[in-house]
């Protein structure tokens, strides 16, 4: 793996203290930090919003009789995906994020939404996913795999933590088309859109003119664009590649085969949804007895088998192999390895 394939330091500061500032202003009781950013109230409707389209696209999976349990969604932010399948699919599963902030902001989310169970929420690495071998029957992500520098290394990661026949998704994934450089004029700074915008988004051609995410940039947080070559090489590991760029103009095609419609992906790009699945030829067996059996220290890269246990008189979990603490904050798990932890969380990582 190239290190230009990995997140750095910096990119995972930003991460954390972007993600802090916002939690806080769309807390029930938050204050304006970012005027071009959602407050409480619109944050909700969003949500909502949000949690609607999660259910389409799960129900679609449910009907196909895919297996969506037990889960894990990276970059799950509030837990509003998340929360749809614990509460309407009768799935467990697990939401990691890097933001503690975000996750536990997933607390007032649910109550918003009327949700009364929450996903095991961990807040770690998801280059270093505290997860063992092929415990998992369904990964997903939305807007999460832009930022990081390569999807190769996360993707890796997902493909690593699911079993033989499990399913991967994930949406709303933007792709540089061919022409971008020609025709993109200027970055969108904040969640709201002019009207010439809205119609364009539409339209399926507002990544034609535009890309967003100006806000984040300025304060550290990586947000790229792949082409769809580097899409066709990460997705290697995985089969039966259902592959659909940008929906409203429809393109659409399995395993990245040559026709007009990757053509037509590949120059005018917008964002990209992805269904496949996992095919091992001796995958770990590992009986599924709860949530909390499958996970592993990270600090104990190599021992996969060693499972954590609740620690006594802490609130956290301990790994019975190095002794490594690992605390839980208002419902959040901290699971980074320990050098990481303490750059990123020092008031919980002594």
């Amino acid at each position: 793996m190239n290190i230009q394939d990995r997140q750095g330091l910096s990119e995972k500061t930003g991460e954390v203290k972007f993600r802090r500032k916002l939690a806080s202003q769309q807390s029930e009781d938050g204050h304006t930090i970012f005027p071009e950013l959602r407050n409480h109230g619109e944050m909700l409707e969003v949500m909502r919003q949000r949690a609607s389209v999660t259910r389409d696209a799960i129900a679609q999976l449910s009907e196909e009789g895919k297996t969506l349990s037990p889960f894990i969604e990276i970059g799950a932010e509030r837990c509003q995906r998340a929360l749809v399948l614990e509460n309407e699919f009768d799935a467990q599963g697990i939401a990691v994020d890097i933001s503690f902030d975000m996750l536990r902001l997933g607390a007032e989310v649910a109550n918003g939404l009327g949700y009364k169970k929450m996903p095991m929420r961990i807040c770690c690495d998801a280059n270093n996913l505290p997860i063992r071998d092929d415990t998992l029957s369904f990964a997903f992500c939305y807007a999460t795999l832009h930022h990081f520098p390569n999807p190769n290394l996360i993707l890796n990661e997902m493909e690593r933590v699911l079993g033989d026949q499990a399913i991967l998704y994930f949406d709303e994934e933007p792709i540089k088309g061919a022409i971008y450089r020609f025709t993109r004029l200027y970055q969108r700074h904040g969640h709201r859109l002019t009207t010439l915008e809205k119609v364009l988004d539409r339209l399926g051609l507002l990544p034609l003119v535009s890309k967003g995410g100006g806000v984040e940039c300025e304060h550290g947080v990586l947000e790229e664009e792949f082409e769809l070559m580097t899409w066709q090489r990460a997705l290697a590991p995985f089969q039966n590649v259902e592959v659909t760029v940008n929906k409203m103009l429809g393109f659409r095609f399995n395993d990245f085969s040559f026709g007009l419609s990757k053509v037509l992906a590949w120059i005018l790009g917008g964002n990209i949804e992805v269904l496949c699945s996992v095919a091992k030829a001796n995958p770990v067996s590992t009986p599924f007895n709860g949530l909390k059996e499958i996970l592993k220290c990270p600090n104990c890269a190599n021992k996969h088998s060693i499972p954590l246990y609740i620690a006594q008189q802490r609130q956290g979990l301990q790994c019975h192999e190095c002794g490594c603490f690992y605390p839980e904050v208002d419902g959040v798990i901290f699971l980074f390895e320990l050098s990481l932890g303490r750059r990123l969380y020092p008031e919980y990582f002594p």
